[in-house]
């Protein structure tokens, strides 16, 4: 009965006969992906001194700052060879800023300001290669190599417009490195 079953079992490749860790050669994969993030806020900025406990003469500024970004991505990856694949992520990004501020004491009337932004773009596209070094499997660790790098395709943080305030009228959607 032994030998029966020994004969119906299907053959498996080992990992490191059909390309290890790695994509096999020719093979594509595309993986959407989307993420959120919602921040939050509040800041209290004094400038000035205080005369007694309690007492500050000067002025205060109180800011409330809400942010939410979401990023949707596809991520291409294709193996070159067995050990060897590339893969390129093309990033959209959606932002919406809120913010408050309301300048307390010094002269005249406290008024309350809200300044709004939002936008979306193309952010900075990523592109990377990975490199198998071993053939691994039993008690040997895989080994990869990788290199990774990006474009300037996203709106830079440093050259978007602010206002008076120096809040940003215009929202980055890269990095700027």
């Amino acid at each position: 009965m032994k030998d029966v079953e020994a004969e119906t079992r299907p053959e498996v490749a080992a990992i490191a006969d059909v390309g290890g860790v790695l994509l096999p050669k020719g093979r594509l994969i595309l993986k959407p992906s989307a993420n959120y993030v919602r921040s939050d806020v509040n800041r209290a900025e004094i400038a000035g001194f205080s005369v007694l406990p309690g007492i500050i003469i000067g002025n205060i500024n109180v800011t409330e700052e809400n942010r939410n970004t979401v990023i949707s991505s596809m991520t291409a990856r294709y193996g070159l060879a067995n050990r060897l694949e590339v893969e390129v992520k093309v990033p959209h990004v959606w932002r919406d800023d809120t913010t408050t501020s309301c300048p307390l004491g010094g002269f005249g009337v406290d008024q309350e300001s809200t300044t709004s932004a939002n936008g979306s773009d193309i952010g900075d596209i990523e592109f990377a290669a990975h490199y198998q070094v071993n053939k691994g499997g039993g008690k040997m660790p895989y080994f990869v190599a990788n290199l990774r790098g990006k474009s300037h395709t996203g709106k830079d943080p440093f050259e978007v417009r602010q206002d008076a305030n120096n809040v940003e009228t215009q929202l980055p959607t890269g990095t700027g490195l």
